[in-house]
């Protein structure tokens, strides 16, 4: 599995692919929008299609058509320059290039689809010139970066002149000679072929080989296995073999339809319903098979929110969205899956109808007819729709293990980002420099973003789980524990527990997350105090950020005004310089909630003035050492000084002392000394699950 995995993931490293890859997501919005539209103009219940063509005198057909024409209608433009686009950011080093290589790349495709036929160039800027607009944005890229890296181009040196001129002048070297030859590789196809194009080429040479074949077994198995490889190469394969469809296998259902109507049997197996209703289900590549091995076996939640997003398009047999946005197209991983599924799927089918299994089509069946009434209508018989059905279960049986591998191989790339952002942010809680994941220009941005997505998703979900580091005084009794939130990704595994505060804080819902940290701490409570610990508190972080709002203030009262807890049960901990953001505001809020019968604890206390200042006005109950300061007792004297100026404190002031990060018995040893009786760290255990937690208070009773 590693080494198929690594095969794949070095084809996708090459910059040709990763360039249309990136292409094919970026016009991702237009394939969504054009899909819909299409869905909606073409739904075959209710009289749709009819409603849609008369609704106010044929505005709301015109409304659909104009998207549609705007989205699909243009896909190859868009793919051109989207490709050419990507590529320009991998290779070129130039900033006016940038530009300069779409540019480049959208004349060369314009050339090749033979823009001077007019109409004939026409059809193809849509899906139907695919093929042109990525050939031709990959080779005119490709031949544009290597002129331009290697040479200066000129410029208008004359004072005066623009700078932004000179730029753009600079590309005039590179795009004339690719422009260059671009027409004089489309000119020889013109004279030597006798066709508008390259484009043109591509289809009539299909069309002729087809013709030789004809419309028998062969000519059909050859034709699926085309049409899917023309779509992989994003290709609207339907398209572009309409041609050699109609006329091989469109009659086929008229000479059914007649030898029943004369009380004969059906004769022709190859129909247009043979391919678009039992081979071509959920559209090319047998892809509603795709859909459900997605929903039954993929693990990502990226995946599986596309499929959503498709499904309903897929039910009616349009699968653009699919096909762009997974993607499909020039996705290695999917070229065997997407070929073997239809080329399974026609060889079933054939099998059962030609040896009578299910009956003959025998009946048109409109291209949007869902799965399942689509197999009944073009036979008359049950068995239609139970061998649409074999063939959906064939194909996701074929899919599942692609799938697998497909999002293995994404994992891998993920988990690579994923850990690069967890070295970001610890350098960043070191030196001190705020960072903003969300927003960073690279990968590493976009898998911020889609973490951040899974983290509000796994609020209420057994992703998130609350971790219980145990208290204990100096007599060894457990007296509470830190609750501390725990996140295991369904994909990544354990998260780095800061990082999932920082998204949090990022996007916008830290609030909801620490109102859900403290709402699973009070069930916690409640439970142990059932099983009869009394005396017992459990401590919960809450950011500066959160706790400086109204609506967290009375989400507080309202819990405690519930009756769920009692006074001393929660201790809402702040650290130092969250507590210091706001200090007339802060400390009204912080007596308020002292009040309703909440503990106050202060986290990372160091010697600040300010700090000072909130022991002296008494808003905390407990402070809690800098961790820094205990780890570092026993090799800086001065570490010592310093909790042994706090301790002093507290007993004047009326604070309790706790330390954190107490992990030998010497330091506790040591801090008992100084006059410190509440300890918290490895010396008495991890952090560990709640469930863990309760047994280990069961030992330690």
């Amino acid at each position: 599995m590693k080494k198929v995995i690594k095969f794949f993931e070095d084809i996708e490293n090459i910059s040709a692919i990763k360039s249309i890859r990136d292409g094919v997501i970026m016009v991702t919005p237009v394939v969504l929008v054009g899909s819909f539209s299409l869905v909606i103009k073409s739904l075959p219940f209710f009289n749709n299609q009819q409603f849609i063509a008369t609704f106010f005198g044929n505005l709301l057909f015109k409304f659909f058509s104009l998207i549609y024409n705007a989205t699909f209608g243009m896909l190859s433009v868009y793919m051109n320059i989207a490709i050419s686009a990507s590529y320009s950011r991998l290779k070129l080093n130039k900033v006016y290039n940038l530009l300069g290589a779409p540019i480049t790349s959208i004349v060369c495709f314009f050339i090749l689809i033979g823009i001077s036929s007019g109409s004939v160039a026409q059809g193809f800027l849509g899906a139907k010139g695919i093929l042109a607009a990525i050939f031709s944005s990959v080779v005119a890229s490709i031949i544009y970066s290597k002129i331009s890296n290697n040479t200066k181009g000129f410029k208008l040196l004359s004072q005066g002149v623009d700078f932004r001129f000179n730029g753009a002048v600079s590309v005039m070297i590179p795009f004339s000679v690719v422009v260059g030859i671009f027409s004089i590789f489309n000119l020889i196809i013109i004279t030597v072929f006798k066709v508008y194009g390259f484009q043109e080429l591509i289809i009539s040479g299909t069309s002729w080989i087809f013709m030789k074949l004809g419309a028998s077994f062969m000519g059909g198995l050859t034709y699926i296995f085309v049409l899917s490889l023309f779509w992989f190469f994003g290709i609207h394969g339907n398209n572009v073999l309409a041609g050699v469809n109609e006329i091989l296998f469109g009659p086929g259902i008229e000479i059914n339809e007649m030898n029943v109507a004369l009380g004969n049997m059906p004769t022709k197996i190859l129909t247009n319903e043979f391919f678009d209703v039992f081979v071509l289900i959920g559209g090319c590549g047998t892809l509603l098979s795709l859909l459900i091995a997605i929903f039954l076996f993929g693990k990502l939640r990226a995946s599986k929110c596309l499929g959503k997003i498709a499904a309903i398009p897929m039910l009616f047999n349009i699968n653009e969205l699919m096909v762009f946005g997974f993607p499909i197209i020039f996705n290695p991983v999917m070229l065997i899956p997407f070929l073997l599924t239809p080329v399974v799927s026609f060889l079933t089918t054939y099998t059962s109808m030609a040896t009578g299994i299910v009956p003959l089509t025998i009946h048109s069946v409109e291209g949007t007819t869902p799965v399942i009434l689509g197999g009944y209508i073009a036979t008359g018989s049950v068995r239609g729709s139970l061998l649409q059905i074999f063939n959906v279960l064939i194909g996701v049986a074929i899919y599942a293990p692609f799938v697998k591998i497909y999002e293995q191989k994404k994992i891998n790339r993920a988990t690579n980002i994923v850990t690069k952002l967890v070295e970001l942010l610890k350098e960043s809680e070191l030196n001190g420099k705020p960072v903003v994941l969300t927003e960073l220009r690279d990968n590493r941005g976009a898998i911020a973003n889609m973490l951040a997505v899974d983290l509000k998703y796994a609020i209420g979900t057994e992703e998130l789980a609350l971790y219980y580091q145990p208290q204990h005084n100096n007599k060894g009794k457990c007296i509470g524990a830190e609750a501390l939130l725990r996140w295991k990704h369904n994909v990544f595994g354990m998260m780095y527990p800061p990082l999932a505060i920082q998204l949090a804080h990022e996007m916008g819902f830290l609030s909801l997350l620490e109102k859900h940290i403290v709402t699973e701490a009070i069930e916690d409570i409640r439970f142990l105090k059932k099983q009869n610990y009394s005396g017992f508190k459990i401590s919960v972080n809450v950011s500066g950020g959160t706790i400086q709002t109204d609506d967290f203030e009375l989400f507080l009262h309202e819990k405690f005004k519930s009756g769920e807890l009692e006074k001393g049960d929660i201790c809402v901990e702040v650290t130092e310089q969250m507590a210091l953001q706001n200090s007339g505001m802060t400390q009204d809020r912080f007596k308020r909630i002292r009040h309703m019968g909440y503990l106050m604890a202060i986290d990372d206390f160091s010697m600040g003035h300010t700090s000072l200042k909130y022991l002296q006005e008494n808003q905390f109950d407990i402070v809690k050492l800098d961790g820094e300061l205990v780890k570092g007792m026993n090799d800086n004297s001065r570490c010592k000084d310093i909790i042994a100026s706090i301790i002093y404190l507290s007993k004047g002031l009326g604070f309790k002392i706790m330390a954190e990060y107490v992990e030998t018995e010497m330091q506790r040893s040591e801090l008992e000394k100084m006059g410190c009786v509440m300890y918290q760290g490895y010396l008495y255990s991890e952090a560990i699950p709640f469930d863990k937690f309760i047994k280990y208070l069961k030992i330690t009773e």
